[in-house]
C-alpha cells in the first residue's frame, strides 16, 4: 500500500489507474497489514491473485492463508490457482480470529463481516492430548413411538460400529435429532 501511494496518491487513484488489473502475482513483499491485503477486493477487475513469500503470513498453515484471504478477498475468485470454495465459513473463521484482538477491532472487513454474520466468539484453543477419554453423545429419537436414544462413542469409534450399535432403533425408523460433544473435563455440552 505504501509504495503504491508513494506513486499513484491516495488509494482511490491507484484503483482508478489499475481499473482492468485481472491477475495480480505479488512474492516476498513488505505488507505488514492485513487491511492493505483487503484493499485489493477494491479493483474491480481482479480476478487472480497469487501471493507467496509473505512475512505477513507467519506461522499460517496453507488452510489458515485460504480462509485469511478468502474472507478478506470476496470479490477475488481465484487465490493461489484455485476458487475459494466455503466462503461464508471463512468470513466466520475470520471473525473468530478477530474477536480477541481489541487493535483488529476498527478494521472494516470486520464491520462489513459483523454486519453479515453477527459478532461470533473467539477462536479456542483446545487440548487434544487426552483425546482417548473424548466421547462423542447422539441423541436420536423417534417422536411418535415415544422413542429417545442416547449412545456415546469414543472419538475413535468407526461409521459402522456406531450404526451397528444404532441398528435396532434405525430399524424401528429412528432419526438423528442432534448431535451433542461432551468431554470428560468440560461439562459444557456443544450441539452440532
Amino acid at each position: 500500500s505504501s509504495g503504491i501511494n508513494a506513486e499513484y496518491g491516495d488509494d482511490q487513484q491507484a484503483v482508478a489507474k489499475f481499473a482492468k488489473l485481472t491477475k495480480l502475482h505479488i512474492n516476498n513483499i513488505a505488507i505488514n497489514s492485513w487491511a492493505d491485503v483487503s484493499k485489493l477486493r477494491w479493483f474491480p477487475s481482479l480476478q487472480d491473485v497469487r501471493m507467496v513469500h509473505w512475512d505477513l503470513f507467519g506461522e499460517m498453515n496453507e488452510e489458515e492463508r485460504r480462509l485469511m484471504l478468502g474472507a478478506l478477498l470476496p470479490t477475488i475468485p481465484l487465490i493461489n490457482g484455485a476458487p475459494i470454495h466455503g466462503r461464508d465459513a471463512a468470513e466466520r473463521w475470520y471473525l473468530r480470529r478477530c474477536a480477541g484482538n481489541p487493535s483488529i477491532r476498527e478494521d472494516q472487513r470486520v464491520a462489513e463481516l459483523e454486519k453479515k454474520h453477527g459478532v461470533l466468539p473467539e477462536l479456542r484453543d483446545i487440548s487434544l492430548k487426552d483425546i482417548e477419554e473424548e466421547k462423542i453423545t447422539l441423541s436420536c429419537a423417534v417422536p411418535e413411538k415415544g422413542i429417545l436414544v442416547e449412545r456415546t462413542f469414543s472419538v475413535y469409534d468407526t461409521y459402522s460400529t456406531v450404526i451397528q450399535s444404532l441398528e435396532e432403533e434405525l430399524r424401528m425408523g429412528l432419526s438423528v435429532n442432534r448431535v451433542l460433544l461432551r468431554k470428560r473435563s468440560d461439562p459444557t455440552v456443544y450441539s452440532l
